[in-house]
């Protein structure tokens, strides 16, 4: 039996979309991204317009709708507030209980990625408010590669209740 989040997709990623994985321990998931734009996340007709940073990766059709808390880490992690800086850098994507509204729910959070304790980043000259933040130039180490990607609703792929995940887990967005 389907599930209702299913039966009503999303152009937008949503903590739904890890929760496979998330049982299984595999989250962060690594991500590569390939744009950031700026788009109307509204929902709809009849609803007024919110736009809002969308930040899209490589080989996925879902984007991540930026919020503050996102945005900020992002920028931390990547070493640059600026937006254009970010496409090709890998992120970690993971799944965090938060409080929204009086109420605990699970949302996505942008980490460091899977394998890395830490991104050691340079500020690039023309990013201020990094470089005054920064620690001592580093010497940045080269991002890790993104999750294997095979499409999960091929004949073999997708989840059931017998599937197992390894270190190619499918990335089900």
């Amino acid at each position: 039996m389907p599930k209702i989040g299913d039966m009503f997709p999303s152009k937008y990623l949503k903590a739904a979309d890890l929760e496979e994985l998330q049982k299984r321990g595999r989250l962060p998931v690594n991500l590569r991204i390939s744009r950031i734009v700026s788009e109307d996340v509204s929902g709809g007709e009849g609803r007024e317009k919110q736009i809002k940073p969308v930040m899209y990766f490589q080989g996925k059709d879902k984007g991540l709708v930026i919020n503050r808390t996102n945005g900020d880490e992002a920028a931390l992690l990547l070493g640059s507030d600026d937006t254009d800086d970010w496409p090709d850098r890998v992120i970690g994507l993971t799944v965090q209980r938060v409080r929204f509204k009086n109420e605990t729910v699970p949302a996505l959070r942008i980490v460091a990625p899977r394998g890395e304790q830490q991104q050691q980043t340079q500020p690039r000259a023309s990013d201020h408010r990094a470089a005054a933040a920064a620690p001592p130039r580093q010497t940045r180490r080269a991002d890790p590669e993104p999750e294997p990607d095979p499409d999960p609703f091929d004949s073999g792929g997708g989840f059931d209740e017998g599937s197992r995940f390894d270190d190619d887990d499918e990335i089900p967005f």
